[in-house]
């Protein structure tokens, strides 16, 4: 008998006295009572943040950020137009980082079980993402673009800010007035691209 053959007839005669030793004094096996999926105590539970805190940030520190994030998703650093955009966007939407929330920079929504918070303060209720830190969230943005507003994303590479901020909004990324927010993205736009390296192409 190899040693192979023993190991496994050692393991089964192991097998064996476990099952003996499982059952009743009048031979009866015990049961193991499983539990029943369908109750309400083992559904999966979202995890809700119930003090988030406020990540505030500076320009270079989001810039650098959504430089790392860009080239986490896609590989590639972005372009300082592409660049520009996402910070215009981003600063749009936290009022330049200082009501930025548990490091997520355009406050993503979420339907997924790893967590969530509410803003304080946001008449919605809507739930919100959080990220360990400013690259995850700006990664989490890139990849949110690329998949659920992609026309906006093609937009970035070429186009005017005033038109990806209303094509963003025909493709459901807010709700509000396009002309309005247009002109403020195209305003940090402005802003920004001035401080970063490399000619807005």
């Amino acid at each position: 008998m190899t040693d192979r053959e023993t190991l496994w007839l050692g393991a089964g005669v192991l097998f064996l006295l476990w099952l003996e030793s499982r059952k009743k004094p009048g031979g009866e096996s015990y049961t193991v009572p499983m539990p029943d999926p369908t109750r309400p105590e083992f559904a999966p539970h979202e995890i809700e943040i119930t003090e988030p805190r406020k990540t505030p940030a500076t320009f270079d520190e989001m810039a650098s950020a959504f430089m790392q994030g860009y080239r986490d998703v896609t590989g590639e650093p972005p372009t300082t137009r592409v660049l520009a955009m996402f910070l215009a966007i981003s600063a749009q939407e936290t009022r330049e980082w200082d009501a930025m929330w548990e490091w997520n920079p355009v406050n993503l929504t979420t339907v997924s079980k790893r967590g969530f918070f509410h803003i304080p303060g946001d008449p919605d209720g809507l739930k919100y993402a959080p990220y360990g830190n400013a690259r995850q969230g700006a990664a989490a943005t890139v990849k949110r673009f690329a998949e659920k507003f992609p026309k906006s994303f093609g937009l970035m590479l070429a186009n005017s800010p005033e038109d990806v901020a209303r094509m963003m909004r025909q493709e459901g990324f807010y709700t509000g007035p396009a002309d309005a927010y247009a002109r403020r993205v195209r305003a940090f736009f402005d802003k920004f691209a001035a401080g970063l390296p490399g000619p807005v192409t």
